[in-house]
């Protein structure tokens, strides 16, 4: 029996591995890895995937949250439509990708395998990445067009987060962010966005 349980164990190990490493292939890559890696670092980095104990638990979250926002700021604009995407993802995870995910990140990190980080968590830090990057406005209203158009508010909402990380042409933003200040679910995040 215990043998039929680790058999089943290591198929489902490598099932997992095999799925993250295919998963997004079409990705830019630095390091030899995939800016949805880096992403997840980012993000990791400012929560649990540091051993958390110790004084060199802050030290290690500070140099691996360094590094990660280096690689994020390597990408550039390369990284942005990823970002975007991940901004907008409401996707719920099925339970068995959860539980094959949780294996997955218990074992070392020195593995080097993806990091499995809730698609909710990914979407609410997509915008603190992105402002790492400071995209220009420009490309930013093409990406998210059909959002700042969206009849759900939660959608425009994000969007108007989303546009305070601009960089170059922020000017651009201005009539989006003044529309929005006259709709009180929007207000807040365009008064926001604007600073």
């Amino acid at each position: 029996m215990r043998r039929i349980v680790i058999f089943l164990a290591g198929v489902t190990v490598l099932i997992a591995v095999s799925w993250s490493l295919i998963e997004r292939s079409d990705e830019p890559r630095y390091q030899g890895k995939r800016v949805s890696f880096w992403f997840k670092d980012y993000i990791q980095s400012r929560t649990w995937r540091v051993p958390a104990t110790g004084p060199s638990y802050q030290q290690g979250a500070e140099a691996m949250h360094r590094q990660s926002a280096a690689a994020l700021r390597h990408f550039g604009t390369n990284a942005v439509p990823y970002l975007i995407e991940q901004s907008f993802n409401t996707r719920q995870v099925p339970a068995i990708r959860r539980e094959i995910d949780f294996v997955l990140n218990s074992l070392p990190v020195s593995w080097g395998l993806p990091p499995f980080v809730d698609p909710g968590v990914m979407c609410e830090q997509a915008p603190e990445a992105l402002k790492e990057i400071k995209p220009p406005a420009a490309m930013l209203l093409r990406l998210m067009s059909g959002q700042l158009e969206s009849t759900n508010v939660l959608q425009r909402t994000q969007a108007l987060y989303v546009l305070g990380t601009a960089g170059d042409g922020a000017e651009q933003l201005v009539p989006y962010l003044v529309s929005a200040l006259h709709r009180p679910a929007e207000a807040g995040f365009a008064v926001q966005s604007l600073d």
